[in-house]
């Protein structure tokens, strides 16, 4: 007597994470990240009544999934780019599943090579006035072309003027960068 189990059910492919990722971007779970080296990991083993499902590979793709490619458990030194994640598991009886996609944005640079910086007038006539003189003047600064992904509430604009540092801090209203310096150190 021969027993043949048909088995053409696919296996949970399990939880994907990237341990070791340090999460450095605007959420702590966002997954845009400076850090360029981290490890795949898929909760295994999976066992449903008899069935094992087992850790093929995994894959990675660079172009949004339109493209996979095999990749090793240790990602190590990757360049700036989005990388999706998955793993790929298969049962004894060669039935195979895939997990949930992981997606990680690899950011280490800031390209603000076109930006530019205007210094918007500081008084109607652009002099300061013996009335003025002892007074606070708010220094306004159009920046144009900045990098779409900074948050201009996390980005950081400073002066220094003499040894004192003056940070500019983002007007939603006017769209400009704006800080208050005594007159007497313009």
């Amino acid at each position: 007597v021969q027993k043949v189990v048909v088995d053409t059910t696919a296996p949970q492919a399990g939880k994907l994470t990237l341990s070791d990722l340090n999460d450095t971007g605007v959420s702590a779970t966002d997954q845009i990240t400076q850090d360029n080296s981290f490890t795949l990991k898929l909760a295994q083993p999976i066992v449903i009544g008899e069935q094992a499902a087992l850790l093929d590979h995994y894959e990675v793709s660079k172009d949004e999934g339109k493209t996979w490619q095999e990749t090793t458990a240790d990602q190590k030194d990757l360049a700036d780019g989005i990388y999706q994640y998955k793993a790929i598991v298969t049962d004894l009886a060669g039935n195979i599943s895939e997990s949930a996609i992981q997606k990680v944005v690899v950011d280490n640079s800031l390209n603000v090579e076109s930006t530019t910086v205007i210094v918007k007038p500081i008084t109607e006539d652009n002099t300061i006035s013996l009335v003025e003189k002892d007074q606070v003047i708010s220094i306004r600064l159009e920046i144009a072309n900045l990098p779409t992904d900074l948050n201009s509430s996390l980005t950081s604009v400073n002066t220094t003027l003499g040894n004192v540092t003056y940070n500019f801090h983002f007007d939603e209203v006017t769209q400009e960068w704006v800080t208050e310096i005594p007159a007497e150190f313009l």
